[in-house]
């Protein structure tokens, strides 16, 4: 599947706005619970696993700018869990609105547009219960 969708975005970004319908569709279609870079969660469980060794068990609160659907916020949280970190807050800050319009540098032949990443605060509230979130250490903010 990954392929095929490789495939179908290549094709759609030749057309803008194709591409920015396509994409809409796809995520409000796809309503798995994944992260866009997929080798986050171990980066996060390995700086998480560092920071317990350096730190002899403690840490600090964990803060994540950007949220999309959730996903590596809650494997931070879950790392934490994994490690016996139970002290770390969780903050998550974002919009839920998505990207703000696309300007200057960060013009990347349409890579990018007005609105995409968008979930709702909601959507995301669902996402993070499903998978078990510890709502007592977890706070998102608008």
């Amino acid at each position: 599947m990954g392929y095929v969708k490789k495939i179908a975005e290549r094709v759609m970004r030749v057309h803008p706005t194709l591409f920015e319908f396509g994409s809409k569709v796809y995520y409000r279609l796809n309503r798995g619970f994944v992260t866009l870079s997929p080798g986050s969660p171990e980066a996060i469980h390995e700086a998480l696993a560092r920071s317990q060794r350096e730190l002899v068990g403690e840490a600090g609160d964990y803060y994540e700018f950007g949220l999309f659907r959730g996903f590596t916020f809650w494997s931070a949280q879950n790392a934490c869990n994994q490690l016996g970190l139970i002290q770390p807050n969780f903050y998550g800050f974002d919009s839920f609105e998505g990207l703000p319009t696309v300007e200057g540098s960060d013009q990347t032949g349409d890579l990018f547009f007005e609105g995409q990443f968008a979930c709702g605060k909601k959507q995301v509230e669902v996402f993070l219960t499903e998978q078990g979130v510890d709502w007592d250490r977890t706070k998102l903010i608008k």
